[in-house]
């Protein structure tokens, strides 16, 4: 009987931790010691299984910005002891940084875009430059679509994506033979648990923006959230195009066209963050909850993570990895490999390239 006391008194605790997460997430480092996260989880879940309150700020996608935001940050365990007294720490010591006088050499300056009248666009996923117009960019917005400027960032003007279906940007492709024709990839690749930012896939100008045709052939279920497109390459010696996304890897053999046809999934079940291209060998590489390597302009595609070409298997735990990015060396004789998971909080890794 006394057992059972405890038990329904445990989960009444973690059902009020629960309520209160979704009203923010701050307050967590005065969390009992012995409150675990993957309970918390999971209770939440049992109890909204069948909710359909997936507004903005709604208790779904509330609940889902407290998950995101903790799940990196506690013990393998799901303790939050570690991370509440690293917070409580910062707490207490957070002034003396701030009040300390260092000299990092910065010189960097804000350049926008800020022309919307609301002091900013947001967060900003993805940045591109034109390859033939010296001081022209463009930056994607997690939730603001494709902005672009002409004069190194003094002003902007987003181009005409605001009343696309899908307006959270994280990739952005200018064509190396023709500056006119752009392609964006939708969905907001670092907020992957929100409703409102799935993708519906890849988006192509051919006119500098003042008009959007996708071309995709709604190759993505429509309100997925588990679907969002992470990032283009283009390749500038045909005219292909790769996508990495967070269901594989898909490749066109004609961008341009006006039907473009595609092939793929490649490891549908991976999810794919990167994908970077070696302009020495022509081979391609993208990264996710695998690494792997094209050697036949993208026809098939091998996984490298084995021992014998350098990896470590230990972050192929089946999780997203929802921090990787890829670098090939200006010398293209490596590639570099960031990733954060929940379970290894930072890798980089570099392999020779032989």
């Amino acid at each position: 009987m006394n057992n059972l006391i405890l038990l329904v008194q445990r989960s009444l605790l973690i059902l009020a931790i629960v309520v209160n997460c979704v009203n923010g997430y701050s307050q967590f480092y005065k969390l009992p010691s012995d409150t675990n996260f993957y309970e918390i989880r999971s209770l939440f879940y049992q109890n909204n299984i069948n909710s359909t309150d997936t507004g903005e700020s709604g208790i779904l996608n509330s609940f889902k910005s407290w998950e995101n935001y903790w799940a990196p940050r506690v013990a393998p365990t799901g303790s939050f002891v570690h991370a509440a007294a690293a917070l409580n720490w910062w707490n207490l010591h957070y002034e003396d940084f701030a009040e300390a006088s260092i000299d990092f050499g910065s010189t960097w300056t804000e350049i926008g875009p800020k022309t919307n009248g609301l002091d900013g666009v947001g967060r900003l996923n993805c940045i591109a430059f034109d390859p033939t117009m010296e001081g022209t960019l463009y930056v994607g917005a997690a939730d603001g679509g494709v902005w672009k400027s002409t004069n190194d960032g003094v002003s902007w003007s987003v181009l005409n994506t605001d009343k696309l279906p899908r307006i959270a940007v994280s990739t952005i492709a200018v064509d190396p033979s023709n500056s006119s024709t752009i392609f964006f990839g939708n969905g907001d690749r670092d907020d992957r648990t929100a409703v409102a930012v799935y993708t519906d896939g890849v988006y192509r100008t051919t006119n500098g923006g003042l008009t959007w045709v996708n071309i995709t052939q709604n190759m993505f279920p429509p309100q997925n959230n588990l679907y969002h497109v992470n990032q283009l390459l283009i390749d500038p010696n045909s005219s292909k195009l790769y996508v990495a996304t967070s269901v594989g890897i898909y490749k066109t053999n004609n961008r341009n066209a006006s039907s473009v046809t595609w092939s793929g999934p490649y490891f549908p079940t991976n999810a794919f963050r990167g994908v970077v291209r070696n302009t020495n060998t022509g081979h391609i590489y993208a990264a996710g909850t695998d690494i792997v390597r094209s050697t036949d302009d993208g026809t098939t595609f091998h996984s490298l993570m084995t021992s014998a070409f350098g990896f470590s298997p230990s972050w192929q735990t089946g999780e997203y990895p929802y921090k990787m990015n890829l670098a090939i060396s200006a010398d293209n004789l490596f590639l570099y490999v960031l990733c954060f998971t929940n379970q290894l909080r930072q890798l980089v890794t570099s392999v020779h390239l032989n």
